[in-house]
């Protein structure tokens, strides 16, 4: 009897359920299927987010990314998807790409107090946009 219940336990220990493999492996194709590549919004020397003067930005509150000190004056979608939200002051957007990704674009330090003077919105909140396509 003690023969027997060691064996049941030492099955239970060291036995692997083959179709758990199987689930694991569609798993990570599944994973490998939404993954995507983000381009930059803009034209510009690229920045490590950490390096920026915005705390809240700097250390990640808002989730990963990159800052760009522009060279030219327009901001084009990063992904093919949906402008979800556009800011009363258009200094920030946010994406949805048709993957899920969920980007924020937000335009300069403490621009926000421009109130939306001089920036000129070329997508309106909801509308379906394209990778490239001129945003602000």
């Amino acid at each position: 009897a003690i023969a027997m219940v060691v064996s049941f336990v030492l099955t239970i220990i060291v036995y692997k359920d083959e179709e758990v493999k199987e689930t694991v492996k569609e798993s990570k194709s599944e994973e490998l299927i939404n993954k995507e590549v983000i381009a930059s919004p803009l034209a510009g020397k690229i920045v490590p987010l950490h390096n920026v003067k915005d705390e809240a930005f700097a250390q990640g509150a808002l989730g990963k990314g990159i800052a760009v000190l522009p060279s030219e004056g327009k901001i084009v979608s990063p992904v093919d998807g949906v402008l979800i939200t556009l800011f009363p002051t258009y200094h920030a957007m946010g994406i949805k790409s048709n993957s899920g990704a969920e980007i924020l674009i937000h335009v300069g330090m403490d621009t926000v107090k421009l109130d939306g003077k001089y920036f000129v919105p070329k997508a309106q909140q909801g509308d379906v946009i394209k990778k490239g396509q001129v945003l602000l």
